[in-house]
């Protein structure tokens, strides 16, 4: 918020551990991304487990999208916009993520 970015903005999200006070709201996240219209994707980086939280986060909402791509003739597959990645846990940095604006890297750390 104080960045004066809105949801539908996030292309990218990084999780540096699946607790749930850091996981929680990842689905209703990526369900008001797709109920409100974005239609580019999002993907999420975390430790083992990220891709298992997206898809569940997928079936979590599934039946809203199965209900409002009938009901209002959308064409975008949430399956599709949805990406989750695991990123490898490393003893030393290592480059997970680079875009035109930020690098990322992690490493394995004790919470």
């Amino acid at each position: 918020m104080a960045a004066n970015v809105g949801y539908l903005q996030l292309d990218t999200v990084f999780f540096t551990h699946l607790h749930d006070d850091h996981t929680g709201d990842l689905a209703a996240l990526l369900s008001y991304q797709w109920t409100n219209g974005k239609t580019t994707p999002t993907d999420a980086y975390g430790p083992y487990g990220t891709a298992s939280l997206v898809q569940a986060a997928l079936a979590f909402f599934r039946a809203n999208v199965e209900i409002r791509s009938v009901d209002e003739g959308r064409t975008v597959d949430a399956a599709k916009q949805f990406h989750g990645h695991d990123v490898a846990a490393a003893a030393l940095p290592v480059q997970v993520f680079k875009d035109d604006r930020v690098t990322v890297t992690a490493v394995e750390n004790a919470h």
